[in-house]
């Protein structure tokens, strides 16, 4: 499973990054939201990716080991 979570490249870095962090590091919680959720893990949120990804999200990828 996965999400998409867009948004403008006008966003600041810092926040993007935040909110990535927070979902990441609080998966099990997000997951609880909607049933339709529950099949996610952090490796699976970033396949087939297809649009550009944010640098603050990207920085938080790389933190996390996700992404070289």
């Amino acid at each position: 499973g996965r999400i998409c979570g867009e948004c403008t490249s006008s966003l600041p870095d810092d926040v993007v990054y935040a909110i990535t962090k927070e979902v990441f590091e609080n998966l099990d919680e997000f997951k609880k939201l909607h049933p339709a959720l529950e099949g996610l893990t952090r490796e699976t949120m970033l396949e087939g990716l297809t649009a550009p990804i944010h640098p603050g999200a990207l920085k938080y990828y790389k933190e996390a080991g996700l992404m070289k």
